[in-house]
């Protein structure tokens, strides 16, 4: 489509490349890796529920692969499985209390690192 001449294809992938990179800021942020980013729980809610329910889909394509049904091809169960699999960090970070720590709370500089 993008090689037709129109635009939206190569947008609509830059777009969803800036919706990952402000998702993997605020996984940074709630490590304490960068600075606390304003509203950085409900974020951290937010991805964690977009990628949870995204890996959710790994379900049907399993059970439809166990059953001999053809329609979920091998690179959706994989795209799923790694949404599933960055959810289920983001939850553990937010289960553990890990996320809203500030670098200097407990971040690398705390430990004795640099």
């Amino acid at each position: 489509m993008s090689s037709a001449g129109r635009g939206w294809p190569a947008a609509l992938t830059l777009l969803f490349a800036a919706g990952f990179a402000m998702l993997g800021l605020y996984a940074l942020s709630g490590a304490g890796r960068v600075r606390p980013l304003p509203l950085l729980r409900t974020g951290l809610v937010a991805a964690a529920t977009v990628y949870l329910l995204r890996g959710l889909l790994l379900v049907p394509g399993l059970v439809a692969l166990a059953a001999g049904r053809p329609g979920h091809p091998p690179r959706a169960l994989l795209f799923s499985a790694v949404a599933l699999a960055i959810g289920i960090c983001h939850a553990a970070g937010l289960v553990t209390g890990r996320s809203g720590r500030s670098p200097g709370r407990g971040g690398a500089a705390a430990r004795g690192g640099r």
